[in-house]
């Protein structure tokens, strides 16, 4: 496996998003899937954590599955909702042991009902906080091209995001339609002195 910022220094990339099977017929579906897209190389795959607050444990399960069975680079995400910092140590530590070299740290979206659940994280900011210090992982956050629906205002929006990557490697955008929105994000984080790569 390689870093995701490695390769980023050298080439354009081309990556997929995964959402764990939640049922025998989905993990069908996704076995088919991989071996019908396994010709393309993606660079890397990305692995959904727990939408709405459930199932976390089946992106474990689809990282270890690929990392078994396939060549690709999986990134896990990883949400700060619900979660006690123990709880983060022991995943890290399980991802880290199965060669695992990149970790998306976000947010996360409330659980389904709407209750949250008690933890330890406030804000994607503490749980990315807890991810680099252990040295194990690059990181990468969420980018928001059309602004995150929660952010007051734009200028907010986009002052929150260049803290993050001050402490991240790289960012990774919601979906967007109009190629304007994610050109006028970087332009935007440039001016605030950011850098680093912004993936649509």
């Amino acid at each position: 496996m390689v870093r995701i910022p490695t390769l980023l220094d050298t080439k354009r990339t081309l990556s997929f998003e995964f959402f764990p099977p939640k049922t025998p017929a989905a993990n069908l579906t996704l076995g088919r899937t991989v071996a019908a897209i396994e010709s393309l190389e993606p660079d890397f795959v990305s692995i959904t954590y727990g939408a709405g607050g459930s199932d976390r444990h089946r992106t474990g399960e689809v990282v270890t599955w690929m990392v078994s069975e396939t060549s690709w680079t999986p990134m896990p995400h990883l949400t700060c909702r619900g979660h006690r910092r123990a709880d983060v140590v022991s995943l890290l530590d399980t991802y880290g042991d199965l060669g695992i070299e990149n970790i998306l740290a976000l947010g996360g979206d409330p659980p389904a009902g709407g209750i949250d659940e008690a933890g330890d994280y406030r804000y994607a900011m503490d749980l990315l906080e807890d991810v680099v210090a252990t040295g194990r992982f690059a990181t990468g956050v969420a980018a928001h091209p059309e602004v995150h629906p929660r952010s007051p205002d734009r200028a907010s929006d986009r002052r929150h995001l260049a803290d993050k990557l001050a402490v991240a490697d790289f960012a990774l955008t919601q979906f967007f339609f109009e190629v304007e929105h994610w050109v006028r994000l970087v332009d935007e984080l440039a001016e605030l002195g950011v850098d680093k790569p912004v993936l649509p």
